[in-house]
């Protein structure tokens, strides 16, 4: 595994827990992101904080990625969209706050791995302007837990990873299906779209980079802190 992000939803307890519908939830994330840091970020691996933008927490949103900075992990956000529930309430609104809040995130906060493009992307979608089009089915698909192919998450089956060829993923009907999609602002959409470009690309190769960078600088740290705690532990039995 090479991502793996924990949904936070609200700053407040008892409104992530609510949302969730698990008590308690919100003290074991903030715990996993201590996991995250110590055991699982090494190398080119990425982890931590996935901030879902809706209605009410557009504001919560810095102090959460703040969350992300002091604990050491990365952070990514999404615009909530209505396609699993199907209640659109919780969708934010394209504000100017909010185009002002996008476009400044990423220069406040050096955890944050979302790309400028796709933060960009974000009010387009919101306000229902023309995004690029989708290559569900071609140039990403997902496969659930139980091996079902699907061009996107939100798309039907069309095969099994064990028993059909990728090709279902590319036929007219899937074809089809996409094209007739109202469109969402996932992050592996948005992302992978902007990642296909040369200054995508480019961007991307700087964010692995920054990745790498900040992996090893913390492996170091803690190697350090441990060599050093040995050490004082050694001084402190000698004088003993």
């Amino acid at each position: 595994m090479d991502n793996l992000f924990i949904s936070l939803d609200s700053l407040d307890p008892e409104t992530h827990d609510a949302r969730r519908g698990i008590p308690g939830l919100h003290r074991k994330v903030l715990q996993c992101l201590d996991w995250l840091r110590e055991d699982f970020l090494t190398g080119h691996r990425t982890g931590g904080i996935f901030c879902v933008l809706t209605a009410s927490n557009t504001k919560e949103i810095p102090e959460m990625l703040d969350i992300a900075e002091g604990a050491g992990v990365f952070a990514i956000v999404q615009p909530y969209h209505s396609a699993k529930t199907g209640e659109h309430a919780h969708s934010p609104l394209a504000t100017e706050d909010l185009r002002t809040l996008v476009a400044t995130l990423r220069a406040r906060h050096r955890c944050l791995l979302s790309s400028q493009g796709y933060l960009d992307g974000v009010c387009d979608f919101l306000s229902k302007r023309r995004l690029p089009a989708c290559n569900a089915g071609t140039k990403y698909f997902s496969i659930d837990p139980f091996g079902i192919l699907h061009p996107c998450v939100d798309q039907p089956a069309v095969g099994h990873v064990l028993h059909d060829d990728l090709s279902v993923l590319r036929t007219a009907q899937t074809g089809k299906m996409a094209g007739n999609c109202d469109g969402c602002w996932y992050c592996f959409r948005g992302e992978v779209d902007t990642s296909l470009t040369l200054s995508g690309y480019a961007g991307k190769v700087a964010v692995v980079c920054r990745v790498l960078r900040t992996n090893r600088l913390r492996h170091w740290r803690k190697r350090f802190e441990c060599q050093d705690g040995a050490g004082q532990r050694g001084r402190q039995d000698v004088a003993d």
